[in-house]
């Protein structure tokens, strides 16, 4: 199973617990399943790469809209359009095995380890099935700056960080920290979110990784993200002129979220994609004490 569907699935096993429609789902599932059983023609066209995407999730969407729960239409069409093609009969049995599990009580075993990049995959495909709720519910805004305060907190607590943040602290213990931390606090799909990117993420990735979240919430509201860094906290009046700039730069709406950083001495860098533009007081400070100390190197590059 491809890691954006194993986090797709997990995403619908708690949007379902939450719905209290494990059991309804996983009947679903289990249907669909007999169906390609049944359908050796269905079965070889869902696992023919040659067959155009969207005619394959067109055929699987038209099958289960007008008999299965919403959640069962986007789980097996995003299956279909992120697993390899061959592998789709055997993900949908083991989707439909988990959530089965799942309905039944029983412990879900832990995700298998990942690297940096599969895991970010993964906690992707949980996001993929979350944005769309999100977007029905207007609450994209608040789960976006939630990631972002959350992350924050983190970044800037030792004690929590070596808990929920340490690979070395089991991955239950991790997710339990986190969920009890937001529990009240925030959105039920930030702590979702959050949850899972501690438990089944890379952990000592765990900062960047809700960064990325809330950028992709940013993202699915067409607008994209400056992280800033300021000496002193920001006046709305300079904050929205920023924002304007930056806008124009990007060519869509950019949002800002500042961080107050004292040891910048002054001014503010400004970290948007790939693009960094640093105005700092210490990183000019540092231009000019490695002027002083390499002197020649100052020669070499403007003479």
């Amino acid at each position: 199973m491809r890691e954006p569907v194993r986090g797709y699935g997990a995403a619908a096993i708690d949007l379902a617990r939450r719905a209290g429609s494990l059991g309804g789902i996983a009947a679903e599932l289990q249907s669909f399943v007999a169906t390609l059983d049944a359908s050796a023609e269905l079965g070889r066209a869902l696992a023919d790469g040659a067959i155009p995407l969207a005619a394959r999730r067109a055929v699987v969407e038209e099958l289960l809209s007008q008999r299965s729960a919403t959640l069962t239409v986007r789980l097996l069409s995003y299956a279909v359009a992120a697993e390899i093609p061959a592998e789709l009969h055997g993900t949908v049995v083991a989707l439909a095995s988990r959530m089965t599990d799942a309905a039944a009580g029983e412990v879900l075993p832990p995700e298998p380890p990942a690297s940096k990049s599969a895991s970010r995959e993964r906690v992707g495909g949980y996001a993929a099935a979350i944005w769309p709720v999100l977007a029905e519910t207007n609450a994209l805004d608040d789960v976006e700056d939630e990631l972002f305060r959350f992350a924050r907190i983190v970044e800037s607590t030792p004690e929590l960080r070596r808990i929920v943040a340490d690979s070395g602290t089991p991955a239950d213990v991790r997710g339990e920290v986190v969920a009890a931390l937001l529990a009240d606090r925030a959105r039920p799909e930030t702590t979702l979110l959050a949850t899972y990117a501690a438990q089944s993420g890379r952990a000592r990735d765990l900062v960047a990784t809700l960064g990325w979240l809330s950028e992709q919430a940013a993202a699915e509201r067409g607008r994209r993200i400056a992280h800033v860094r300021a000496a002193v906290p920001m006046s709305d009046a300079d904050g929205d002129r920023l924002a304007e700039a930056l806008s124009r730069m990007a060519g869509m709406p950019v949002q800002l979220q500042v961080v107050v950083d004292a040891d910048l001495v002054g001014g503010a860098s400004v970290l948007v994609g790939d693009t960094v533009i640093d105005g700092t007081v210490r990183r000019r400070l540092d231009q000019l004490r490695d002027n002083l100390i390499n002197p020649e190197q100052r020669t070499t590059t403007h003479g």
